[in-house]
């Protein structure tokens, strides 16, 4: 089980030097044609209880982009797991194509309980 201290952003940063590229919050600039952003959308109560929510759940974002000539289904299936092993709930994958077909973006979405 994955320490429940550890932030959010923390845990998804940890993910991307798991798959050792480059990476970081909302928006990576630099050269790398591989590379991760991510980022945190909200944060919503639940179990509310004396108007306070008994328990809070973060919704994030995991972009990962890759070249669009390289093969996508394995390292789908390897983030979904790094993502569950890390605490998150099974995600929602987006994978899209730029304009241009230079790059193919693998869009996970998902929550935690913090």
């Amino acid at each position: 089980m994955a320490d429940q201290h550890i932030k959010p952003l923390e845990r998804l940063k940890n993910i991307a030097e798991t798959l050792g590229v480059p990476h970081d919050i909302d928006k990576y600039v630099g050269p790398a044609d591989t590379f991760v952003a991510y980022s945190m959308s909200e944060i919503s109560g639940t179990e509310f209880s004396d108007n306070r929510a008994q328990e809070h759940i973060a919704s994030v974002r995991f972009d990962y982009t890759q070249p669009y000539n390289l093969s996508y289904q394995d390292k789908i299936f390897e983030i979904i797991d790094l993502l569950i092993d890390a605490g998150f709930e099974e995600p929602q994958v987006v994978v899209v194509t730029n304009e241009d077909y230079k790059y193919r973006i693998l869009q996970f979405s998902t929550e935690i309980v913090l």
